[in-house]
């Protein structure tokens, strides 16, 4: 994916800022709340509250690497092909692997996952698989997207020719 923004010099070095603050405005919560649920759920809480208060926390210098590490903001950028390119003052973010015969992103977890939905869905009786692979799920979808299209009675007469309920009109 790539997104061509005519820019100046200036709007460029803008652009870019607007993207480091906005990394600069997630990672430090994401980390935080990371931490802060994790302890949570460590002392018997039940995971599902993660709020907090970001001046109440203390954030030991020896967990701050791997704490970054894991914020999904930094992950967005180190697990993606992601570029941002100016020339001729015109600004590219690129987003993907060029020339890829398809896209893939990878969007990390926050690491806030709570049960209380998977267990009400299959309370509900929806089938949830657990550890179905990659290669399965990609398997599944092209197998999906080679299917013959299902339409709705009304317009599948329609494109048909015959006459619908309306008389076909």
């Amino acid at each position: 994916i790539e997104l061509r923004l005519p820019c100046t010099r200036r709007d460029h070095r803008w652009l870019k800022g607007q993207v480091e603050a906005t990394f600069l405005d997630q990672a430090p919560d994401e980390m935080l709340r990371r931490l802060v649920v994790a302890k949570h759920r460590a002392s018997g809480g039940d995971g599902v509250d993660v709020g907090f208060r970001a001046d109440a926390v203390d954030v030991p210098g020896k967990e701050l690497a791997g704490s970054l590490r894991a914020a999904p903001s930094f992950r967005f950028f180190w697990d993606n092909d992601f570029t941002l390119d100016r020339r001729d003052d015109l600004t590219t973010i690129g987003l993907g692997e060029r020339g890829a015969e398809e896209l893939r992103l990878v969007k990390a977890s926050e690491g806030l996952y709570h049960g209380a939905l998977l267990q009400a869905l299959r309370e509900r009786g929806d089938k949830i698989e657990d550890g179905v692979p990659d290669q399965e799920l990609t398997r599944r979808f092209e197998s999906f997207r080679g299917r013959d299209c299902v339409l709705p009675q009304g317009l599948a007469e329609k494109r048909a020719g015959a006459p619908g309920k309306d008389g076909g009109k």
